[in-house]
Formats: C-alpha cells, structure tokens, sequence
C-alpha cells in the first residue's frame, strides 16, 4: 500500500473514531437523562421516544465498530513498522494517567494487545470507564 493512501485511511479512521467515541458522550447523556426522568414518563410517549433515539444511537455506534474493525485488518495486514513506524502506546502502563481531548483526565485500569494496536479501558473522572483504541484515542499520556 502507498504511503499516502496508508496516510489517508488513518485519517479517515481516526475521524471514524472520533465520530464514534462524540456518538458514545450523547448516547451517554441520553441514557442519564432518561434515567433521571419519573418512571410515570420513562412509560409514556416520551420515555418510548427517548429510548428509540437511544437504541438508534447504539446502532450507529456499532456499525462505526464494524467500520473500525474492519479498518484495523487492513492496518493489520500492513507492515506497520515500515509504513508508520512503532506504536507510541508499548510502554503506557495500567495505572498511568492520561488525558481525552474529550473525556478528560483518566486511569487505565486494563490494557489489552489486539492486533497492531492496544484496547485501553481507562476510568475518567467526568465521565466513567470508557473502552478506546490506543491508535485512534488521542490521548495524551501525562
């Protein structure tokens, strides 16, 4: 694969995941405020509506899954050493600190090779445990 194609799809991958990881923050906020609604309106037409927008959210997310799972053979499939070089995230540790462009500051709490790449389960203090993609989060170690 060329080296500006390479270049391109990560891109379009790292915009892919910042779609889906912007889609998880909303799908979030509409689960806590149907949560927080009475349980006379989480019964009625409103509290139906709510949760239709929720599940059509998860629905999304998944197919962005598929997407970025699907992405990830095609990085896997690449040299990865000749094309981009070393993954920056080897040496992050569980328990180090790390910082989301839009989660915040975080804890990670697990760290698991796939593939090229390394699933983090970091632990924020805005907004929970979220599972992200090494390659594709954005972080900033601290």
């Amino acid at each position: 694969m060329k080296k500006d194609t390479f270049a391109l799809l990560r891109k379009l991958n790292e915009r892919i995941q910042d779609v889906h990881d912007s889609l998880e923050a909303v799908r979030d906020e509409e689960e806590e405020a149907y949560d927080n609604l009475p349980e006379g309106i989480q019964m009625g037409e409103r509290g139906d509506m709510m949760q239709e927008a929720i599940d059509t959210i998860d629905e999304a997310i998944c197919s962005l899954d598929d997407a970025i799972s699907s992405m990830d053979i095609v990085f896997d499939e690449t040299d990865m050493e000749l094309v981009i070089g070393t993954n920056p995230w080897d040496n992050l540790k569980v328990g180090g600190t790390v910082i989301h462009k839009t989660f915040g500051e975080g804890m990670v709490v697990s760290a698991e090779a796939m593939g090229s790449d390394i699933l983090l389960e970091i632990a924020f203090d805005t907004v929970g445990t979220k599972k992200l993609m090494a390659k594709f989060a954005r972080l900033t170690k601290i």
